[in-house]
Order: C-alpha cells, then sequence, then structure tokens
C-alpha cells in the first residue's frame, strides 16, 4: 500500500521553469490560438513577428509551430537560432556559418521526410548577396516550400544586420512581385 501511496504521489510530467519546454513530460500548453494563426500566415506566405517579454513561450510556440509543419507535405520548416553567435564574427564568417547550419538542417528535414538529399549541392555564401543565390539554389533543388524561423535575433552580429534583415525583406519583395 506504500508503494502505491508513494507511486500516486509522483507527478507524471514536470514544471519547466526555463525555455524551451520539452514536449515529453512536461505540462505544456497545447493547441494554443497562437499556433493555427502562424500556420494560416505561413500558408499564406506571409512573414511574422512573435514579439512579447522574456520567458513567456516565444520559442517553445515557435518550436510547435515547426512541429506542426514538419508533418505537412507541403513544407520543410526549419528553426534558426543565432544565440551564441559571436558578436564579432565579419560578415562573410557568419554567412558562411548560416549557409552550414542551413544546409546541416535542411538535410535532417529531409531525411525525416525520406527524402534523398546527397543530390543537394549548394556553394556557401560569404555575403547577402551571395545569400540570396544560396536559397534560390536551394529552392531549385528542395521540392518543398522553405520556412525558416528565426529566434534570438539580437545575438546577429550589429555589422552584419542590417544588411541581413534587408536581404530578407528583398526576397520577401521579390516573392510577392512574382506572385502578382
Amino acid at each position: 500500500m506504500k508503494d502505491l501511496a508513494t507511486k500516486l504521489s509522483k507527478p507524471k510530467r514536470k514544471f519547466c521553469v526555463g525555455g524551451p519546454i520539452p514536449r515529453e513530460g512536461h505540462y505544456v500548453l497545447k493547441d494554443r490560438p497562437e499556433i493555427s494563426q502562424i500556420i494560416e500566415k505561413v500558408k499564406e506566405g506571409k512573414y511574422f513577428v512573435v514579439y512579447a517579454a522574456r520567458q513567456v513561450g516565444k520559442t517553445s510556440l515557435i518550436q510547435e509551430v515547426v512541429h506542426k509543419l514538419a508533418v505537412d507535405e507541403k513544407y520543410l520548416p526549419l528553426y534558426l537560432t543565432f544565440q551564441g553567435f559571436d558578436h564579432s564574427l565579419s560578415e562573410e564568417v557568419f554567412y558562411r556559418e548560416l549557409s552550414k547550419i542551413l544546409l546541416s538542417d535542411i538535410r535532417i528535414g529531409l531525411n525525416s521526410k525520406k527524402i534523398e538529399e546527397s543530390e543537394l549541392s549548394v556553394d556557401e555564401c560569404s555575403s547577402h548577396l551571395s545569400f540570396i543565390e544560396f536559397l534560390e539554389e536551394l529552392h531549385r533543388q528542395i521540392p518543398y516550400h522553405l520556412c525558416v524561423f528565426i529566434d534570438e535575433f539580437e545575438d546577429i552580429p550589429q555589422d552584419v544586420l542590417d544588411g541581413f534583415l534587408r536581404t530578407l525583406r528583398g526576397i520577401y519583395l521579390r516573392k510577392q512581385r512574382s506572385e502578382v
């Protein structure tokens, strides 16, 4: 009887006080309305920003969206964090590291979708201009809509940030024009 009482008194889940929250074994809000709103934005080809105070679940929210989109046969979602990036990286090193991370994550995503990625061939990039070429080449080779969810923007080196954001905006605007 004592063993049963001890077993029943132990919680099956834990509260997580730091993020991101692992879905297994922890209390997690599932089916938050924001998830379907974000997925709708993605399907409409829109970009969005999640802006909120620290420790409210932004990273966990985005990771849940990535998890849900990963099972959709049209999308290859990637979670990209700049946390821990060296603030003194030059533009060349930043884009070289970024391209390595993206290629690695894309290969993992393709493998999870049971797609052979051995033919994936893209040159590394070293500037915001070559980053555009890098993404265009990936677009030609990947049979999915590539969705990149970026976290921890503040760790992008300041000398690179403006060019990086302008590049993303330029890609988005070109995509909109091509759809008209």
